[in-house]
């Protein structure tokens, strides 16, 4: 799931949700490029202090996040 520069999700499958509180950000990919930018933290920080992303299934072509 982390590979260099990205959290990446298997293409089709699944996204990613970004761990940090109130952010909201879903894709395929979170960058550290994001980290920096939005949350001013390394990846590596966000991780230590929430987690890694959670994992969304897709269910149908649909997220199963509730809108």
């Amino acid at each position: 799931m982390k590979t260099g520069e990205v959290w990446s999700a298997p293409v089709g499958e699944s996204f990613l949700v970004c761990p940090v509180p109130g952010c909201g950000h879903v894709g395929s990919i979170i960058t550290k490029v994001h980290c920096r930018m939005h949350h001013n933290m390394e990846r590596e920080e966000i991780e230590k202090k929430y987690g890694g992303p959670r994992i969304v299934k897709m269910n149908g072509g649909f997220t199963n996040v509730d809108h």
